[in-house]
C-alpha cells in the first residue's frame, strides 16, 4: 500500500516530547526525574516519523521503562499504558503517579476482547521495539486497530530478526505475510520501511553506547539471549540498585542523543521491497 507517506517531522510530538519548550519536560527534568531507562535511541524513530497532536489520545504497547511515556504524557491529551506484565504496570504507576492523564492497564492485547475492555477508542496506538515479543502477531494487530477511532494511526517499530539473532518469538520471512496480517487486521492503509542510524550517528552510537555496554556486559557475565519480557531483564530486576546512578545515567543518554542530532535526523528511511528479515522495521497503519 502507498498512500500513507512516510512523516519527516520535527514539530508537534516531536518538539515538545524532545526538545523542552513548554508542555513537555525540560532537560534537567528528563535528567533527574524520569524513569530509570537506557539511552532512548529508539525514541528518535517516532520523533522523526510520527507527528501526534496535542489533542490526541493515545495508546502504547509495552511500555517498558515509562520514559517514552514521562515524555508524551506532557503533550497528549491522555495516554493509556499497556502490558501484559502486572509487575511492570506496578511500577510504571508509581513512576507516572504525578501525570493525571496517563492510565496503566494489565491486558494482554492478543485475547479476545481486548479493545473492549479499553472502554475508550484511541487516535494512535503504537509500539517501539516490542511487536517481536507478540507470540499471537495477528491477534495483537487485530486487537491494535479494533482500539483505535476511524482514521486512527498504528506505528510499531520492531527488529525483524530470526533466532538466534533475535532475542524475539515473532519475526516475518516475506513482506506479503505482513502485509496480509495487516489486511486481516483492518487497516485500510500502511507504510512499511526499514530505518538505519546515518553514517555518523552509527558511530557515536557504537562508541558511546554498544562499546561501553558491550565491556559492561562481559564483566557482569553477560546475558542468556532468550527471549524475555520487560521484567525479565536485567536492568528492570536491579532497578532500585541502579536508581541511585538515575541522574548520571540519564545525563550520559542525553549527551549521546545530543551528539547524534548533531549530524541531522539519526536515521535514514528506505523502501521494503524485499529482503524483509534482518532489518529495523517500521510499520505505519491507518484504520
Amino acid at each position: 500500500m502507498t498512500g500513507l507517506q512516510v512523516e519527516h517531522t520535527h514539530d508537534a510530538l516531536a518538539a515538545a516530547e524532545f526538545s523542552g519548550v513548554p508542555g513537555g519536560p525540560s532537560f534537567w527534568q528528563r535528567v533527574r526525574k524520569s524513569p530509570l531507562h537506557d539511552c532512548p535511541v529508539r525514541d528518535e524513530i517516532l520523533r522523526q516519523y510520527l507527528a501526534i497532536e496535542a489533542d490526541s489520545s493515545v495508546l502504547e504497547l509495552g511500555p517498558g521503562s515509562g520514559f517514552t511515556a514521562f515524555c508524551m504524557s506532557r503533550t497528549v491529551r491522555s495516554l493509556t499504558l499497556v502490558d501484559i506484565a502486572q509487575q511492570t504496570i506496578a511500577d510504571l504507576q508509581e513512576q507516572l503517579s504525578d501525570q493525571p492523564n496517563v492510565r496503566c492497564v494489565h491486558a494482554d492485547t492478543t485475547r479476545p476482547g481486548f479493545a473492549e475492555s479499553l472502554n475508550e477508542k484511541f487516535d494512535v496506538a503504537f509500539g517501539l521495539d516490542v511487536f517481536e515479543y507478540v507470540p499471537e502477531p495477528v491477534a495483537c494487530l487485530r486487537n491494535l486497530t479494533a482500539s483505535l477511532r476511524e482514521g486512527g494511526r498504528l506505528f510499531l517499530t520492531f527488529p525483524n530478526f530470526a533466532p538466534p539473532a533475535g532475542d524475539g518469538v515473532t519475526y516475518v520471512s516475506e513482506l506479503s505475510e505482513l502485509e496480509a496480517a495487516l489486511r486481516a487486521a483492518g487497516l485500510s492503509d500502511w507504510r512499511i520501511f526499514t530505518v538505519n542510524l546515518n553514517p555518523y550517528a552509527q558511530r557515536i552510537y557504537q562508541v558511546f553506547h554498544e562499546w561501553p555496554l558491550s565491556v559492561y556486559r562481559k564483566l557482569r557475565g553477560g546475558q542468556n539471549g532468550q527471549p524475555q519480557v520487560y521484567e525479565a531483564t536485567w536492568a528492570f530486576q536491579n532497578r532500585g540498585k541502579l536508581r541511585r546512578y538515575r541522574a548520571v545515567m540519564h545525563f550520559y543518554w542525553e549527551i549521546i542523543i545530543g551528539l547524534l542530532r548533531l549530524g541531522g535526523a539519526p536515521f535514514t528511511a528506505r523502501p521494503v521491497t524485499d529482503g524483509i528479515l534482518y532489518r529495523q522495521l517500521v510499520l505505519i497503519g491507518r484504520r
